[in-house]
């Protein structure tokens, strides 16, 4: 039979370091003896919330329905509500499981996660560490900030919620037309503005390419549009048939120009670049 009752478990799943005894309602002392018994217990309204020392909660769960078992809670239209560090995310899922022995839940099916900002990450799957906040996804994942969109596979998020990694097949796609790619990870951190990419970077736009081994691209959220990218290691930035080559760059997007510093080598056609190339990599 279905209940219309609110469960309210009190930190159930605490963070290390915030622990305390669990408070269950008195109301519910009869079902946690059916879940004794093996007997799962339907309710129509679930709500599961951690509170650290301070009295305030870091994070709240929502269900709107809940069959709940001896070791897990099946839940439905789940809405999980973080805050840390004066910023807040919200997540939104049509399914989810609890663990409760693990103190972890997987959350499936049109899952968004959206943050104080406006920045919203989307994804099919999110593994969630209850006891240290942290938030996996194993799939594709889409993320839209401040004009750029970006997709990958894979994506970790911590508690501090104010960065985002993405793992691996990273392409961004920004208003003017610009795009970066790496095979990552990419560190986006939205607070800041900045996204770090690495391994294998490479950024295009109608002016030429740049790649490098690492870029660290400085963007304007107001105006949506990338300001600078520091660039490190094996740089080459490439327009027309000339090729320049240093350790390090500097691009200035609004004047397109980049300073070249670490040693720098132009070349006026890519023949003369690939020469000079295969000379270096001979024993």
């Amino acid at each position: 039979m279905i209940k219309s009752v609110v469960i309210i478990f009190l930190v159930l799943f605490m963070a290390s370091g915030c622990a305390k005894e669990p408070q269950v309602a008195d109301e519910t002392a009869s079902q946690a003896k059916n879940l004794e018994d093996g007997v799962t217990q339907e309710v129509s309204t679930f709500t599961l919330s951690s509170v650290g020392d301070d009295g305030q909660s870091n994070w709240e769960l929502e269900g709107e329905t809940a069959d709940i078992m001896e070791d897990k809670v099946n839940l439905s239209n789940v809405k999980i509500k973080s805050e840390s560090m004066g910023s807040s995310v919200t997540m939104e899922a049509k399914k989810g499981v609890i663990k409760k022995s693990e103190n972890k839940g997987t959350f499936k099916d049109d899952v968004v996660l959206a943050y104080d900002d406006g920045t919203t990450l989307a994804t099919d799957t999110i593994d969630w560490s209850f006891k240290n906040e942290i938030a996996t996804a194993p799939g594709a994942v889409f993320v839209k900030s401040a004009g750029l969109e970006t997709k990958a596979m894979g994506a970790r998020l911590d508690k501090s919620i104010n960065k985002i990694q993405l793992n691996k097949d990273v392409f961004m796609n920004t208003p003017s037309g610009t795009t970066i790619k790496c095979s990552g990870p990419l560190v986006l951190d939205y607070k800041e503005n900045t996204a770090v990419f690495k391994d294998n970077v490479v950024i295009e736009n109608p002016k030429g390419t740049m790649a490098s081994s690492e870029m660290v691209v400085f963007f304007d959220p107001d105006k949506k549009k990338i300001l600078k990218v520091n660039a490190n290691g094996g740089v080459r930035l490439i327009r027309g048939n000339s090729i320049s080559v240093s350790e390090e760059a500097v691009y200035f997007a609004e004047e397109g120009k980049a300073i070249l510093t670490g040693n720098p080598v132009i070349f006026i056609d890519s023949k003369e670049a690939d020469n000079a190339f295969a000379q270096d990599r001979r024993p």
